[in-house]
């Protein structure tokens, strides 16, 4: 377990309640939620930006137009599934939510349910397989104020695995140089695939998040990740 020391505040905190993360045509894209949205989530119109599209061009018919809606209220994310859509092939089957070390649990259709993992993970039936949307909540503490308590200690485990790609990403700029390593250097110098790579990095990415962590300010967030754990003085001797 290690543990953050108190934020820097030159670190940007963004206000969002949740960050939705879902691959889709080969690249992953985020979404960002605030208190009191709705947002839909399905096979959607072609060029609609106000919901978030899971299925791929052609469409794909065992997915709904709209699968489900995603509510925040109360500090909370909700997985509302909607009702049976009549542009479907066939109906659609319950959805899966899986919440962090938790276990699975069926969504019928039509039902509502808020995880209280502040990580979890929606998954959907398609014609092709499963799509899956993950989800980071900063979930409502008492007592927490805008911005954080500068006293605060936030913690953060990384596992072995996490810590081996946060070394591999760093070890550009323990040589002295500027920039991170590349996603496709990491993969190939631990041998997995670019998109474990990437998942790993993520997972770190949304527990600082959740947990409020003053992150470092990059769109990027291998960067953003990598600086933010370093300036913690996170792993700094490794092995």
């Amino acid at each position: 377990m290690a543990r953050l020391g108190p934020p820097d505040t030159s670190f940007a905190v963004g206000q969002e309640r949740a960050l939705v993360r879902v691959e889709f045509h080969g690249r992953f894209v985020e979404t960002a939620l605030f208190d009191g949205d709705e947002v839909p989530f399905g096979r959607g119109p072609f060029g609609d930006d106000t919901s978030i599209r899971i299925a791929h061009s052609p469409p794909d018919r065992a997915v709904p137009r709209e699968a489900g809606h995603l509510l925040v209220a109360g500090g909370r994310v909700f997985v509302d599934s909607g009702v049976v859509a009549a542009d479907v092939d066939r109906p659609p089957r319950p959805m899966v939510i899986t919440g962090h070390g938790g276990a699975d649990f069926l969504l019928p259709v039509g039902a509502a349910y808020s995880p209280r993992s502040s990580r979890f993970e929606i998954r959907v039936q398609a014609s092709h397989g499963v799509v899956r949307l993950a989800v980071a909540v900063r979930l409502r503490r008492r007592g927490n104020t805008p911005g954080g308590d500068s006293s605060r200690r936030q913690a953060i485990e990384l596992d072995q695995e996490e810590l081996d790609v946060y070394r591999a990403f760093r070890a550009p700029i323990e040589r002295g140089e500027v920039e991170t390593a590349t996603t496709a250097e990491v993969a190939a110098r631990l041998g997995l695939h670019r998109n474990t790579v990437s998942n790993r990095v993520y997972g770190v990415y949304d527990r600082l998040w959740s947990l409020e962590v003053p992150m470092y300010n990059s769109s990027d967030k291998v960067t953003a990740v990598v600086h933010t754990l370093m300036a913690h003085g996170i792993d700094t001797d490794p092995s």
